[in-house]
């Protein structure tokens, strides 16, 4: 997983996101491995491309080092973020292959401006009413997505009428509960 920052001038991704420690120990408490990505300090919304490049090789570091530590196939492996962390990787999979290896994403409070079609399934999460300006998210997004795209069907969008403000859900339980319906594929 990994975490939000400041579009305008984002630093390195944060280790001690509450969200993010809580779906790593509920995926832990499960035998999956989990991490959070401590992605590099990225050019934000001075080069949106780059950074989501930047952020999807960071995550692809990681997985691949995890993946060799474990003796497991990096494959198996799910990627996610909130807020900016979920912007950059939504972008990167729906423009590029990077981690076209992945089982799926969790994004969480992010959006993106015009995507039909994404490299993986994605699970988009995203409160009723949230500021997430400039593009889809949450249902919205998912009815989006090219019905001729071969992860419509493993994808799933989510709007949150139980919360109205960026961020303001609590979506452990399903964020965990779709990473293990990857999972179990």
């Amino acid at each position: 997983m990994g975490s939000g920052n400041d579009a305008e001038n984002p630093g390195q991704g944060s280790l001690d996101g509450d969200t993010e420690i809580s779906l790593c120990r509920k995926a832990a408490e499960n035998n999956y491995i989990a991490a959070i990505v401590q992605y590099r300090k990225t050019p934000g919304l001075a080069d949106w491309d780059a950074s989501s490049n930047m952020i999807a090789e960071d995550y692809d570091k990681c997985i691949t080092a995890l993946a060799g530590k474990y003796g497991l196939n990096k494959n198996r492996a799910v990627v996610g973020g909130y807020s900016y962390a979920a912007y950059m990787l939504l972008n990167n999979t729906a423009w590029t292959e990077k981690l076209a290896y992945c089982q799926g994403l969790l994004a969480a409070c992010g959006a993106i401006e015009d995507a039909t079609y994404f490299h993986v399934p994605i699970f988009t999460i995203t409160c009723s009413g949230s500021p997430d300006a400039g593009g889809r998210s949450g249902k919205d997004l998912y009815d989006a997505i090219n019905n001729n795209s071969p992860f419509k069907l493993k994808s799933k969008g989510v709007t949150d009428t139980n919360c109205n403000t960026h961020c303001g859900g609590n979506w452990t339980e399903q964020l965990f509960a779709q990473m293990q319906t990857w999972l179990a594929a």
